[in-house]
């Protein structure tokens, strides 16, 4: 390199002390291990005046997201700080470059930060146990799975209802009870945010029970009658919502004026209708992600969803989504991307979740495939499929 002289004589001092070039001493530096100060991540300000183009200008550069804590291997490791160019931040435990363990999250609005979740993280993704503070007052404790409420959860409603059941993919799935402020009660089965399958509700303001099927959210088929052959005993309004009436599970007697020869067989006939016609529909969402894909598959997704989550909200716009497909290796086109915005259920306007870019990925993987033996097109032995980097995890 010569004997260049050094304009600082510390630089010059240090680099003769320890007889190594500069550029390993920074790369030593670099090679975060172990508590640290804080870690800026900068980027250059871009001129955004089209008649201002000087090539000999001096750039620019603001700072982006903060790091302050524990590193192991270079990667945010133990406990640590993170803060995010708009101001977001998170403070709890990291494991090998994603948040996991237990931490808090916090979103700026207007200058302030407010407290969005508290509990336990998973590889970036809420999971575990866990309270999330939603900005209409409502309130979640339970149980997440990738960034989604599932398992068992309460929420409380800002209005004063009460959701106490089972959780699936962000929605109330499964068997629960909801408890409205007007002191209303449903107990039953629920699908996709909706009451769906069998369910009783119950009309504080009438002391009617409704015993039957319901579908999408609307009583179907069933009983109406008198509450008080459901409730074991007459109790007192408790304020605490998660003590809900208990019901018997005897059957109600039919309505007089129904006068049926067989209300009971025309009764089960028509349920049983409606379980055979819905039973597709009841069975879609179950679907597992850790099945869709391999553990390094998911991995790889996890990395690139994060990248694409400047806000570390753990959500992506969707216009986002063709741009992290290439990250994946996929080409999309526009017609296929609007298929997959129609089968997730979602808008240009919406943003994603993890599960929804898993699920988008197995989805554009599927479709991709179906074309391909439409077409009869077959892969040569010297060529390879992007999609085979994330190859379904029981090989199919």
């Amino acid at each position: 390199m010569g004997d260049r002289k050094l304009s600082s004589s510390r630089l010059s001092h240090n680099r003769l002390s320890t007889n190594k070039q500069l550029w390993k001493l920074n790369d030593q530096k670099a090679n975060k291990a172990g508590a640290c100060q804080a870690i800026y991540w900068v980027k250059e300000q871009k001129n955004t005046d089209p008649l201002r183009r000087d090539p000999n200008e001096k750039k620019h550069w603001e700072t982006g997201t903060v790091y302050k804590g524990e590193w192991q291997n270079n990667k945010k490791h133990g406990y640590g700080i993170q803060v995010w160019s708009n101001g977001n931040k998170y403070e709890g435990d990291w494991a090998r470059g994603f948040r996991e363990g237990h931490g808090v999250f916090w979103i700026k609005k207007e200058g302030k930060l407010r407290k969005q979740y508290a509990g336990n993280w998973k590889r970036g993704q809420k999971s575990g146990l866990g309270v999330f503070f939603y900005p209409d007052g409502s309130r979640y404790e339970g149980n997440w799975e990738n960034g989604m409420r599932q398992g068992r959860g309460t929420l409380f409603f800002m209005n004063g209802d009460v959701y106490v059941g089972d959780w699936n993919q962000d929605k109330q799935s499964g068997f629960g009870t909801l408890t409205r402020e007007n002191q209303d009660v449903y107990e039953g089965e629920w699908l996709g945010g909706k009451r769906e399958g069998a369910g009783i509700y119950y009309y504080k303001s009438k002391d009617k029970i409704y015993d039957g099927e319901w579908v999408n959210d609307i009583p179907k088929c069933g009983v109406y009658t008198s509450a008080e052959e459901f409730f074991d005993e007459e109790t007192e309004f408790d304020d605490d919502p998660l003590n809900v009436p208990k019901f018997k599970k005897r059957k109600a007697r039919p309505i007089p004026e129904l006068r049926l020869a067989n209300p009971d067989a025309i009764l089960a006939e028509r349920i049983e209708a409606i379980q055979k016609d819905r039973a597709a529909v009841r069975n879609l969402p179950f679907i597992e992600l850790e099945k869709l894909f391999s553990e390094e598959g998911l991995d790889d997704l996890r990395r690139i969803f994060a990248m694409a989550d400047t806000e570390g909200s753990g959500n992506v716009e969707v216009t986002h989504l063709k741009n992290l497909f290439m990250e994946l290796g996929f080409s999309v086109t526009e017609e296929e991307l609007a298929q997959l915005l129609i089968d997730l259920d979602k808008t240009s306007k919406d943003s994603l979740q993890f599960s929804d870019f898993v699920k988008a990925a197995h989805l554009l993987d599927e479709l991709k495939a179906l074309r391909r033996q439409m077409e009869g097109a077959n892969l040569g032995d010297d060529e390879v499929d992007p999609a085979e980097d994330y190859a379904h995890s029981d090989g199919q």
